[in-house]
């Protein structure tokens, strides 16, 4: 398992943060529980802090992570992340795959309509993008929802 540290750079419109792999292969996501893994270690502290931060993790055409960004921060009641943000980080990144993420202040990680309809005009965004959503996780008190794992149930 790679050494990940985090370098915070400003200033920049959106509060960026990029992971770098240190002496080792890139970080690879294959799935929802990797996913929830790197982002509960780096961002823990961030996620706990901010209610209801949204944030994309941007991959390469393997699936390896190249930057994450924190997009908004939120009030307990909404935060919508706009597929205009997600995608201009995307691009800029030259990023293949996102992954979308978010946190729920109440620790319960299950979808509202509001994140499902998000979802939705993501994965459409993406289509015309030509950038694939692999996708949305939101993140709870130690438990996270997948909307990629829903999907193949």
């Amino acid at each position: 398992v790679p050494v990940i540290r985090m370098v915070v750079e400003r200033p920049r419109p959106e509060h960026e943060v990029r992971f770098q792999a240190d002496a080792g292969p890139h970080v690879c996501l294959a799935d929802a529980d990797q996913i929830k893994q790197v982002l509960w270690n780096l961002l823990r502290n961030a996620l706990e802090a901010m209610p209801d931060g949204r944030g994309v993790m941007m991959l390469d055409g393997k699936q390896r992570l190249i930057r994450t960004a924190i997009l908004s921060m939120g009030s307990v009641e909404s935060s919508l992340a706009h597929p205009r943000d997600v995608f201009r980080v995307a691009a800029m990144a030259s990023a293949a795959g996102v992954v979308v993420f978010h946190n729920h202040p109440t620790g319960d990680p299950a979808p509202s309509a509001e994140d499902r309809f998000v979802t939705d005009r993501l994965r459409q965004a993406g289509e015309v993008m030509g950038i694939e959503l692999i996708d949305h996780i939101i993140l709870g008190h130690g438990k996270y929802f997948s909307f990629r794992e829903e999907a193949r149930r």
